[in-house]
């Protein structure tokens, strides 16, 4: 699974939480175990991947 940013501060809004892109990344650093950053580009708009951490077992 991958996910920007973007994608989760425009799904937040739908349920009518309000996040800039800052506190998004700070949010998913914080409280997910399983994504990475493979952002390709500096600045706040990230890319996500989720991974296993187990190395697949």
């Amino acid at each position: 699974m991958t996910v920007t940013t973007q994608d989760f501060v425009r799904q937040l809004e739908l349920l009518n939480w309000h996040f800039s892109l800052r506190e998004a990344n700070q949010w998913i650093k914080s409280n997910t175990a399983t994504f990475r950053d493979i952002s390709e580009q500096d600045g706040e708009a990230k890319t996500y991947k989720q991974f296993n951490p187990n190395g697949g077992i």
